[in-house]
């Protein structure tokens, strides 16, 4: 993580996991005794395996990046000649008093976000317009986890690694 320094105030820039893509759950259904997950990634996996560890985890570059533009307006301000030094003084105040809502909002906002993670098993995959459409049979576990963070599902992204544990 790389660290940025302006003005006084440390930030760190968090990014999420490698790979982790923005999606939208289109259909959980139970078919045939089992729950079928039908997710749409906005992008496209170029490479297709039978199994995947999928995490669900939270979205932190929303956050970090509103934070890095407050951060910026600091700069900003500071390096206006225009204004006079009480009011650039009052100005980062209450910029500083925004990023630090900002990063209370972010924290608990990830407090209601946990990780969700399961083991799944791709049934088919089909690619259009930039996208992935992946329809994936899921363990019942996942489904009340899924169900409880649904009004949450905006704040996640998805992360799709080969199973190695299914064959």
């Amino acid at each position: 993580m790389a660290k940025k320094s302006t003005s006084g105030i440390s930030f760190k820039r968090v990014t999420n996991k490698k790979g982790s893509k923005p999606f939208s759950l289109n259909v959980l259904t139970l078919k045939d005794m089992f729950w079928s997950m039908k997710m749409k990634v906005d992008a496209v996996i170029d490479q297709s395996h039978r199994a995947y560890f999928v995490q669900l985890l939270f979205n932190d570059e929303t956050y970090s990046n509103r934070i890095e533009s407050l951060i910026g307006r600091i700069e900003v301000v500071v390096n206006e000649p225009s204004l006079l030094n009480d009011l650039k003084d009052e100005k980062v105040r209450r910029i500083r008093k925004q990023i630090e809502d900002a990063k209370q909002e972010w924290q608990q906002k990830r407090d209601e976000c946990p990780p969700i993670e399961f083991h799944a098993t791709v049934m088919s995959v089909k690619w259009s317009g930039g996208k992935t459409m992946i329809d994936m049979s899921v363990p019942d576990a996942v489904v009340t986890d899924i169900n409880e963070k649904k009004t949450l599902l905006s704040f996640y992204v998805v992360s799709f690694e080969p199973d190695k544990t299914q064959k």
